[in-house]
């Protein structure tokens, strides 16, 4: 018997979550093509704020350079894993294919033996109706 059990915030705040990140998943696995081209205007926005701050503005280079930086792996890193939960998602379904090609061989190998069986029992008719 299941006892009626508070959730706390913080169950209730990673469920959230959860269900947000498999739906960005799913979209991003159905999505492929748009996800890629928003990384590529991502990036290319990054490096254009870049070179606008580095010859239009006067700020400390250094500063500006190692903020891209972070900038820069940082959306690397999202871009990475949103990839690697779409292979993710691929193995998965790579994995139910491979079951479902292991029940099919195992079903044909069953067909296969009941024919050989009718086969064999077809030869053994055929031989006693040719010996009467």
């Amino acid at each position: 018997m299941v006892k009626n059990r508070k959730v706390t915030f913080h169950g209730r705040m990673f469920r959230s979550g959860g269900y947000l990140w498999k739906n960005i998943r799913t979209f991003a696995f159905d999505n492929r093509s748009i996800f890629e081209i928003l990384f590529i205007i991502l990036y290319a926005v990054e490096q254009g704020g870049l070179i606008y701050i580095v010859f239009m503005e006067r700020y400390n280079i250094k500063l500006v350079v190692s903020l891209f930086a972070v900038i820069v792996l940082t959306t690397f890193a999202f871009h990475k894993l949103m990839m690697e939960s779409r292979i993710k998602i691929l193995e998965n379904k790579v994995l139910e294919m491979g079951h479902y090609t292991d029940s099919l061989v195992e079903e044909s190998s069953f067909f296969e033996e009941r024919y050989d069986q009718i086969v064999e029992a077809y030869n053994k008719i055929n031989k006693k109706g040719k010996s009467l």
